[in-house]
């Protein structure tokens, strides 16, 4: 088509002349001389270069392919002996196909992943079929370490882009890690239910809720709810419960689980919504049980187990609901170290004459570091039991400061409601200071002796002793109580 365009603008030109020469002008005119430069040139036409396009955005994933549109048929062998770049060391394979004319796209994929990070170049010369050199298109790229999800999705190694995600959680957990030391994966809301574990996940890989399909840059973790629901009603043992989701002993801060709500299985025995054997970094996380009628025995929201688990747990919403039995908010057990940070924990409701608990450490260990509890709204739940905000058992050091122990104005008086209780000698808070404490019908601090009362339900009166002959309002622990 070029070339035809060229012939006419000619064509027009040299007809032009003609016409002037008809009308006298004298064979010495300086007309002459242009009109023979445009015979020749209508002859011999210059071609014009060759441009190329990229087709999409600049903005991919490591595994995207890049595709390369040509205004004209190219020769092969020299555009791809001709590629340089931050990303040319990392082609796999060149794919060439016709939008227009033969051999005018170009599909790259990398031989694994591109290098990540910003402004990656890739740099094209070459020639087309007739010889004439291309302009140089110099491209650069945003390429991130990330998988896409959807419930529209379909799991392949060709998917997991922006325009074509994956469907399941797991296979994008798995390809992440088989693919980057670490990254992520972006989940569009929905609905993600598995009977069993639908995140089991991997060191440096990295969850985040909130997005959509036509928009995976603008997290919005509530406009764009993003559930994982374990669908087992076959709950595990009291070490490995039944979880939605799972993190074993490898993983490390490097991994965040972020802007997700895990709804927890229905099994009976032991159910959790997060069952963390590793230290991540767990925020803007919901974790619920079922409505009434669950047929768990024992719930954790949050199961936080052995000396590898130190997570972050802040800015999450915690209530394992209903159960059986007994329920927890967040139960740590054995020598773990959990930092619990501005969340709000719920006991839930147990089942008749049992206990809940929003936080309940067991064998936590005596010594530093400690379990840091801070900054969280707490709610004891309701049961016929023991009902505790905080209870420490078992060797449990635990660092309390800047919660507000919460009544439970909607719920009718259980037996006694304690703010902290301590289950044997060996557990004590390391830090008791700059809580506000306003249990209901029951006590706001119990020692492993019961010799340290804060306050009685019954008289409304404050005991004088508490951890060294200090009260639980005394100045330098800053904390303050309600009657």
């Amino acid at each position: 088509m070029k070339y035809i365009r060229n012939y006419f603008k000619y064509t027009v030109r040299i007809l032009t002349a003609l016409i002037v020469l008809s009308l006298g002008v004298s064979c010495g005119n300086p007309l002459l001389d242009i009109i023979k430069s445009d015979i020749m040139e209508f002859k011999h036409p210059s071609p014009e270069a060759p441009t190329a396009s990229l087709k999409g955005s600049s903005a991919i994933v490591g595994h995207e392919s890049v595709v390369i549109e040509f205004s004209d048929s190219m020769d092969t062998k020299d555009v791809e002996a001709n590629i340089k770049g931050d990303m040319a060391s990392s082609i796999g394979t060149f794919t060439w196909s016709k939008t227009t004319d033969t051999d005018d796209t170009l599909t790259i994929k990398p031989s694994a992943v591109w290098p990540t990070g910003l402004d990656k170049s890739l740099i094209i010369n070459g020639k087309s079929t007739g010889g004439t050199a291309m302009a140089e298109l110099s491209e650069s790229f945003n390429i991130s370490a990330r998988i896409h999800v959807s419930t529209t999705g379909t799991d392949g190694p060709e998917f997991g882009t922006a325009s074509a995600p994956c469907l399941t959680i797991q296979y994008a957990i798995d390809r992440i890690a088989e693919l980057y030391e670490t990254g992520e994966v972006r989940i569009a809301k929905g609905t993600y239910a598995v009977t069993g574990i639908v995140a089991n996940l991997k060191k440096g890989v990295s969850l985040y809720g909130g997005y959509s399909d036509n928009d995976w840059v603008n997290q919005d973790r509530t406009g764009k709810e993003v559930i994982l629901q374990d669908n087992s009603t076959a709950g595990g043992a009291s070490n490995s419960p039944s979880s939605a989701v799972y993190c074993d002993s490898t993983i490390t801060d490097s991994t965040v689980i972020d802007g997700i709500t895990v709804i927890m299985g229905t099994g009976n025995n032991y159910t959790a919504g997060i069952f963390c054997e590793g230290s991540p970094v767990i925020q803007y996380v919901t974790v619920h049980g079922r409505a009434s009628g669950d047929g768990a025995t024992y719930k954790y929201g949050i199961l936080v187990q052995g000396a590898s688990a130190s997570p972050l747990i802040q800015y999450c919403d915690i209530d394992p609901g209903e159960c059986v039995s007994i329920s927890y908010a967040v139960y740590t057990i054995t020598n773990a170290k959990p930092e619990i940070r501005n969340n709000t924990l719920y006991g839930g409701i147990g089942g008749s004459g049992k206990e809940t608990y929003a936080l309940y450490f067991y064998g936590t260990g005596t010594g530093s570091p400690y379990p840091i509890v801070d900054g969280n709204d707490l709610y004891s739940g309701y049961g016929t039991g023991v009902n505790s905000h905080i209870a420490l058992d078992s060797g449990s050091v635990v660092e309390i400061t800047n919660n507000d122990f919460h009544k439970h104005s909607s719920l009718p008086p259980p037996l006694p409601h304690y703010g902290i209780i301590e289950i044997d000698i060996t557990s004590d808070p390391s830090k008791l200071n700059n809580n506000i404490f306003d249990c209901d019908y029951g006590y706001l601090y119990l020692d492993e002796a019961a010799t340290a009362v804060a306050y009685d339900a019954g008289n409304s009166t404050p005991i004088t002793t508490l951890e060294g002959n200090k009260i639980l309002i005394d100045s330098d622990w800053g904390n303050t109580v309600s009657y």
